[in-house]
């Protein structure tokens, strides 16, 4: 019975470290495999985004005519099928730290996140109105429609973010080529007033808008866009290359002035060849 009992324990020891193996050579296999150690997020948008969204502006515009008053800008009109909306995808965050090698802007420790985005990505604004803001969770009254819902068809795009030092020269990086360009459809800018009567659906738009390459390509590609927030600009991206080498196409078709509900365009419109090479954007409050 003891010989027994001692070959039952010496099993169970021998089954233990067999298992301690197989755990350690499965983690160095899964890090050969990866390449690095590192932690992956995948958020699968299941049902895209949906939201009415609203950027307040608490001081209004005084004077120029106006009241000074609170505004807000809105986007969709607080309904499913009206909202601003994102379509559904999987967006996959591969977070990395690094050390460095020193404490300068480009050799210092940093936080590496490479932001996948859906090979195809489709952003719809819903309406976009101007309304009287009466602040965070209060009501929109006085609302204006300025422009109908327009669809943004986006895909291809790279993205990667650095925090603390920036080795890649900017806190965000984005390149890439978007598949199909970029493509706005159902744009129209209305006029709310001609003079102080009210008019409804009236003003500049068009079928559909699309930004590519200049030429025969049919993709947008974006050679260098880097990103970064500072003290004086805000939010600012600089625009190293952006198109073939001949720059973009703008392509405007069904281009309409006035009723755009009317069956009658003025036609098509296009800009070739628009370099936009060194364009600085810049996006601060005041």
């Amino acid at each position: 019975m003891k010989l027994v009992n001692k070959l039952l324990l010496v099993s169970a020891i021998a089954a233990s470290s067999q298992a301690f193996a197989l755990e350690s050579m499965t983690d160095a296999a899964m890090s050969q495999t990866t390449g690095q150690d590192g932690v992956t997020v995948t958020i699968n948008l299941v049902n895209g985004i949906n939201a009415q969204a609203i950027l307040h502006d608490t001081d209004g515009l005084a004077p120029n005519g106006t009241t000074g008053s609170a505004g807000a800008i809105v986007f969709g009109n607080g309904t499913t099928a009206g909202n601003f909306n994102i379509s559904s995808g999987i967006i996959t965050l591969d977070i990395d730290a690094d050390g460095g090698t020193g404490t300068t802007s480009t050799t210092g420790a940093v936080l590496n996140v490479k932001i996948g985005l859906p090979s195809a990505l489709t952003v719809t604004t819903g309406d976009i109105s101007v309304a009287k803001s009466a602040g965070l969770g209060g009501a929109l009254t006085n609302s204006t429609k300025i422009l109908n819902s327009t669809t943004v068809s986006l895909g291809g795009l790279n993205v990667n973010m650095q925090l603390g030092a920036e080795a890649q020269g900017s806190m965000l990086a984005i390149n890439g080529a978007i598949t199909g360009g970029i493509t706005l459809n159902n744009f129209a800018l209305l006029d709310a007033y001609n003079g102080t009567v009210a008019q409804t659906n009236i003003g500049i738009g068009a079928t559909s808008v699309k930004i590519k390459d200049n030429g025969a390509g049919a993709n947008l590609t974006l050679g260098d866009i880097k990103g970064d927030v500072t003290a004086a600009a805000g939010l600012q991206f600089t625009v190293a290359s952006i198109g073939s080498a001949t720059g973009v196409d703008v392509q405007m078709t069904g281009l309409k002035l006035g009723d755009q509900g009317a069956a009658t365009t003025l036609g098509n419109f296009e800009l070739r060849g628009l370099n936009m090479n060194g364009t600085i954007i810049g996006v601060k409050g005041h």
